[in-house]
């Protein structure tokens, strides 16, 4: 299992200027819609949910590193802990560095608000 963790979703806001400005082909758009009632703009909403789906479908394209093995817990409160070893099954995605942040916040943009 792949964790897409807390400091994926808010190194990589989904930009409020996509939700304004991309979605005008289809009236009320279910995806600007739905991020217009939880984060209004011009606040961007950081995007746990879209890193995990990137990573599922093009995991293979190099937009995240991963971590080394290890174990994932979750709490009562909802966190969530990682602990390192070899013979774990989970790993979380790691972003390298501002270039991979560019190339990501692209690809998420342009996937999400493609035209029908």
């Amino acid at each position: 299992m792949v964790w897409s963790g807390f400091e994926i979703g808010i190194a990589l806001p989904y930009p409020s200027r996509s939700i304004l400005e991309d979605f005008r082909d289809v009236p009320h758009h279910p995806v600007a819609e739905a991020y217009r009632i939880l984060s209004p703009p011009p606040q961007d909403r950081p995007s746990w949910d879209l890193t995990s789906v990137l990573d599922g479908v093009w995991g293979s394209r190099g937009y995240f590193d991963r971590s080394p093995p290890g174990k994932v817990t979750v709490t009562a409160q909802g966190a969530t802990t990682f602990t390192p070893d070899p013979a774990g099954r989970h790993r979380y995605l790691i972003l390298r560095d501002a270039v991979a942040k560019a190339r990501v916040t692209e690809a998420l943009v342009q996937l999400v608000s493609q035209p029908r």
